[in-house]
């Protein structure tokens, strides 16, 4: 079989005057429709030759959003971006700053290859530290659990935040070398606490001295029927037998099944 050599094309010098013509008005204009309009053809017509003037080396072509690109690489740096994701500057508001489009942002996201969602815990971390620092500055120290949860509502919000960025609030006090602090109660917490505690007190003395009164008044009753008649739980009236019979009030007998309580003979 016949092999033939493949022939590569030579633009004629007028051919490649009329591309570089075509390129200049290009680079003037800045858009493909605009040049097509200022030669009376299509758009598709002008791509073509700027694509074929490329391909024989003549000039590079370069598209209106490659431009635009390059213009604004000139004019917002990298750092720029980040700083504005670290911030927490909203999306918008960073387009609205530079004077670009959603597009050109991302755009510029895309070129400079920055890691959003890590930028923006970094930035999330930097805002909860921030504002955890401003609360120690006017407790003097280190909030506790209780402090941060039942004060204002921004401490509130702090609280739940820090729980869902770190995990929780001691898995945060760790990663930075935060003791936890000590519970504190204000003067009047610990008096009503004392005071219930004295309460339950009397109220233990008072149905100790009912049990030992209704065994007497019954010459004998069993754990169920003590517990029943004065409305007590079971395991409550089992200690307080028991405290009876340590202190020789009343004896048990054992009926097989179950205990009976019986006064004690003086």
């Amino acid at each position: 079989m016949r092999k033939y050599k493949r022939c590569e094309y030579v633009p004629t010098e007028e051919q490649k005057r009329k591309l570089i013509e075509v390129n200049n008005l290009y680079l003037q204009h800045k858009t493909l429709q605009k040049t097509a309009d200022s030669m009376g053809v299509t758009r598709e017509r002008i791509r073509q030759l700027l694509e074929t003037g490329e391909r024989y080396g003549l000039f590079r072509y370069v598209t209106s959003r490659q431009q635009r690109l390059a213009e604004l690489i000139q004019r917002i740096s990298r750092e720029d971006i980040i700083v504005g994701i670290v911030n927490l500057e909203k999306t918008f508001e960073i387009c609205t700053k530079y004077k670009i489009s959603l597009t050109e942002y991302f755009g510029l996201i895309k070129h400079y290859q920055i890691q959003t969602r890590d930028l923006y815990l970094e930035g999330k971390h930097k805002k909860y530290l921030l504002m955890y620092s401003r609360i120690v500055d006017i407790l003097g120290h280190h909030p506790s659990t209780s402090e941060l949860q039942h004060s204002n509502r921004r401490w509130r919000y702090l609280n739940v935040a820090i729980c869902k960025l770190w995990g929780s609030i001691d898995k945060f006090r760790r990663e930075y070398g935060i003791d936890k602090p000590p519970h504190k109660f204000s003067l009047n917490t610990k008096a009503a606490w004392q005071e219930r505690i004295e309460r339950n007190k009397i109220k233990r003395q008072k149905n100790i001295e009912a049990t030992l009164r209704l065994i007497n008044e019954l010459g004998g009753a069993k754990q169920r029927t003590l517990s029943q008649t004065l409305n007590i739980n079971i395991n409550t009236i089992r200690n307080y037998l028991e405290e009876l019979c340590s202190q020789n009030k009343i004896k048990r007998i054992d009926k097989g099944n179950f205990y009976f309580y019986e006064p004690e003979l003086e």
